[in-house]
């Protein structure tokens, strides 16, 4: 049997493995299977000579009943000796007592036993045969008294012989049983030592190996199974050593990948996080860009982890800066030369200018006639600035560049709303005030040329009450237009302006104004917003002075075309054919407003009773869809 393996904690490296794979000097199959073939082999040893000790046994009953028979024999022939039995009769007696005694049985046994005892014993009953009974039985002259003494001694040779034959017997039987003990022996000692090295180098290894792929499968990477040897398992172990491992660096590779991409989805989302609040905050108002700068700037130098971080405003890269701003409430950076910028800008290295920095590294914001500053870093000496630290510094960068952008662009639409809300005031008061001072300044020049002329007193007072009547109506149109440019809006819109509107002629008289307003899909341009808010008031102006209604409808909708339709309906006495010179005059004013939309206005009686003022336009936002149509046609 093979010797029992050692057990180390040593991995085995991959070239003893290929070693191993490539002729095992200890298979445990093999010599599992040597033990088998032994215990085979004994017990076939032990049939085979138990076979052969059971053929050894052949014929040794017989022969012991034929010693039997022939000490029967030796009487009768002594008994026909003493009754004087015909000679013939004891002679045939002697014959066949021969024919028992050189029995070829006989001869078997003694040449098939190993015994001496058995070879003396038979040749002494031959020769006191020969030499003393069988004379003795054939003479007859012998006396038949002096028989008995012989035939008891020669019975008593028979007697020893069939002793010695049993004696025999019995030591044959014993050598089988021993055999067949010694057999049992040998199985059962051959069994125990299979048993006990399948015990050390089958069982022990197996639970040592499940034990360790138990500490695998919980996570423990570490564990190593300290089974060697020449064996299957020993090669197994050794694999699993190995692959124990492997897996351990897979293993601790992956954790730290994991740990690599988790720190930079935090540092990304942190990056978003931080992106997503100054975007928030910068564009939520624009021009308190400088007032929000500095906690941007805190925040990104608390997430990138290197220096100071500033923020440079110039109007261009030629002028000095207006504004620098920095992440921890320096008054300029390091390395600023601030007021002297022409030096910063033109250093080839920032960092040579301060002690302690490996590098500055800018962002501009915007190029060329659209610069509006840059954002610094400053790296420290043994660091470096890293991909994506650039980016989110250049995404920074955009967003406040976008924000100055949009903070000139709201500076720049404030200033057109500006001069487009002075353009306004001046038409409304050259259409209206202006017009009517023109008209009064006349009516004055007329009076005058009256007086001096010597017109009667009629006259005079005639033109004097025209005068009057146009000075009370100038003050009248004063106090609506400073009423209309007073109106309250609490939000942009329309819809909130004729809403005050219509709370305003509410009060001004006993008129139900009822709204329907269907525009709030339609972003009209502040232009547009007015003069529909300005033609809806001169409408309710003249229904209030002329039509002695009692309803007045107002609707905003737009057509299937994209017209915006605006209507004002009264269920009055409805317009003259002639218009009064009053009215004439508003209406005016209506055309005008109209043609400033590009649109058409209608202004009829209704058959039903009542004016029906009806104004179609195009707003400004669909001259380009329009013209897409066209192109595409």
């Amino acid at each position: 049997m093979s010797d029992k393996p050692g057990f180390e904690s040593a991995n085995s490296d991959p070239e003893t493995t290929e070693n191993k794979a490539s002729g095992l000097k200890k298979s445990i199959v093999i010599r599992t299977g040597s033990a088998l073939v032994g215990i085979a082999l004994t017990a076939l040893l032990s049939m085979f000579g138990s076979m052969l000790v059971a053929e050894t046994l052949e014929g040794d009953a017989q022969a012991i009943n034929l010693s039997g028979s022939m000490r029967m024999h030796s009487y009768r022939m002594a008994n026909a000796k003493i009754l004087e039995t015909p000679q013939s009769v004891l002679e045939a007696l002697v014959e066949e007592f021969e024919t028992k005694l050189n029995s070829p049985m006989l001869s078997h046994i003694i040449n098939t036993s190993d015994s001496r005892e058995l070879g003396k014993q038979l040749d002494l009953i031959h020769g006191h045969w020969h030499t003393i009974l069988k004379p003795l039985l054939v003479d007859p002259t012998i006396e038949p008294y002096k028989i008995m003494p012989a035939v008891d001694l020669y019975v008593q040779d028979i007697d020893n012989f069939v002793t010695a034959l049993q004696n025999s017997s019995e030591s044959k039987i014993r050598v089988l049983r021993a055999l067949q003990g010694i057999t049992v022996f040998i199985v059962i000692l051959v069994s125990f030592i299979v048993l006990y090295n399948i015990n050390q180098n089958i069982a022990i290894p197996l639970r040592d190996l499940v034990a360790a792929a138990q500490q695998i499968r919980s996570g423990n990477f570490k564990v190593v199974s300290h089974y060697k040897g020449d064996d299957e398992l020993g090669l197994l172990a050794t694999s699993f050593n190995q692959m124990s491992s492997e897996l351990e660096v897979l293993y601790l590779d992956l954790e730290d990948r994991v740990r690599q991409k988790t720190a930079e989805l935090q540092r990304s989302n942190d990056s978003l996080g931080l992106l997503y609040d100054a975007t928030r905050k910068l564009y939520s108002a624009p021009n308190s860009l400088t007032l929000k700068s500095h906690s941007i700037f805190s925040e990104l130098e608390g997430l990138i982890g290197l220096g100071t971080i500033s923020l440079c405003l110039s109007k261009s890269d030629t002028v000095s800066a207006y504004k620098i701003i920095t992440s921890n409430d320096l008054e300029k950076p390091s390395f600023c030369q601030a007021p002297s910028c022409d030096v910063c800008r033109h250093a080839p290295d920032k960092a040579s200018l301060t002690d302690g920095l490996q590098e500055v590294v800018s962002f501009p914001l915007g190029k060329g006639k659209s610069y509006a500053g840059e954002i610094t870093i400053e790296v420290p000496k043994g660091s470096r600035i890293e991909d994506w630290q650039r980016d989110l510094l250049n995404a920074v960068a955009d967003v406040f560049y976008t924000t100055l952008s949009l903070s000139n662009l709201s500076e720049h639409e404030s200033r057109i709303a500006l001069m487009e809300e002075r353009t306004v005031i001046a038409r409304e008061l050259h259409d209206s005030l202006a017009q009517s001072l023109s008209y009064q300044k006349l009516q004055v020049a007329r009076l005058k040329r009256l007086h001096e002329k010597g017109a009667d007193q009629d006259t005079l007072f005639s033109a004097i009450y025209n005068v009057q009547e146009g000075l009370n109506s100038s003050y009248k149109q004063l106090r609506e237009l400073l009423g209309t440019f007073r109106i309250k809006i609490d939000s942009p819109g329309l819809e909130p302006a004729l809403i005050g509107t219509v709370a305003e002629f509410k009060e001004r008289s006993d008129i139900d104004i009822q709204l329907n307003y269907q525009l709030r899909d339609c972003p009209l341009r502040p232009n547009e917003e007015i003069h529909c808010l300005q033609i809806v008031r001169e409408a309710l102006s003249n229904v209030i002075k002329h039509a002695q209604a009692s309803i007045a409808e107002i609707k905003l909708e737009r057509d299937g075309e994209g017209k915006v339709g605006i209507s004002i309906i009264d269920n009055g006495i409805g317009i003259p054919d002639v218009p009064h010179k009053n009215n004439h005059y508003g209406l005016s004013i209506l055309s005008e407003r109209t043609d400033s939309l590009n649109g058409q206005i209608s202004i009829k009686r209704r058959p039903q009773g009542g004016t029906s003022v009806d104004l179609v336009f195009f707003p400004a936002f669909m001259h380009n869809a329009i013209d897409s149509e066209q192109t595409r046609a």
